[in-house]
């Protein structure tokens, strides 16, 4: 299935990453967030990270709990998606 997610305010996406567990697609995008977005609607489901400078990577942990996401902060964040942004 193809399904084509715009950024809401950007209008457009540069990372989508999905996981076989999660029937939702998280998505990075230039204005510095990371989201979660269901399928096929591409309804925002909750924000699940943020950050000052440009997020550049994506990448779930094996078991799907865990996302991580880097940036040019020169780290790596781990979130946990089911909780999303406190």
């Amino acid at each position: 299935m193809e399904v084509y997610c715009p950024d809401p305010v950007q209008g457009q996406q540069l990372a989508v990453v999905t996981h076989a567990g999660d029937p939702s697609v998280h998505t990075k995008s230039q204005n510095l967030h990371v989201a979660a977005l269901k399928l096929p609607s591409c309804e925002l489901e909750r924000n699940v990270a943020r950050s000052s400078l440009p997020l550049r990577a994506l990448a779930y942990s094996p078991d799907g709990n865990l996302l991580a996401v880097g940036g040019d902060a020169e780290n790596v964040r781990l979130h946990n998606v089911a909780e999303g942004m406190r």
